[in-house]
């Protein structure tokens, strides 16, 4: 009786740890599914201005001559829109947002339509001011600012004058503050 007891519980821990190792190595039946969150993510960033070569894109070599300013400032525009009719900020809120993105398109479109020798001269101007208020916050020393100045009115006489210059982007202002 003690060994049929025995044979009959060793049975059933067999049969447990088979179905349960089977499950465990079995492969799923339904096909890996995309991300339809990831398929529009990409989707955005096809048609964000990008360049056709968008492996170079993705691997941010060429991030500033990807973007188009104008195209991703309307871009922001009508997300803003979007978040006004959906009720997630205030119409007032959003004016204010739509009038400044449509003054910087202003801004830009004025710009492209300078000679290349006057989008020069305003881009060493601006650069001047920028330095001008670092000195004066006392973030870097005059010496530092003239040697700047002199880097990028170098970079900028090299400037062809089309598009967005190379050089020219946010992170500039981070890259004084680093040296």
């Amino acid at each position: 009786m003690l060994k049929m007891k025995i044979l009959r519980i060793l049975l059933t821990l067999v049969l447990t740890v088979n179905i349960f190792s089977a499950a465990a190595f079995a492969v799923p039946t339904e096909p890996k599914t995309t991300n339809p969150i990831n398929t529009e993510q990409n989707n955005k960033n096809s048609e964000k201005g990008m360049h056709h070569e968008e492996k170079k894109c993705k691997d941010k070599k060429c991030k500033d001559e990807c973007i188009d300013p104008i195209k991703s400032l309307k871009e922001k525009k009508e997300a803003i829109l979007k978040l006004e009719k959906e009720g997630k900020i205030s119409k007032e809120k959003a004016e204010k947002k739509i009038k400044e993105i449509d003054s910087r398109i202003k801004e830009f479109e004025e710009f492209n339509k300078l000679s290349v020798e006057q989008k020069r001269a305003k881009l060493i101007e601006k650069f001047k001011g920028v330095m001008a208020e670092k000195v004066k916050e006392g973030k870097i020393s005059q010496e530092k600012a003239d040697e700047l100045i002199n880097e990028y009115t170098k970079k900028v006489q090299e400037w062809d004058g089309k598009g967005i210059p190379r050089f020219y982007h946010k992170s500039r202002d981070k890259k004084i503050k680093d040296r």
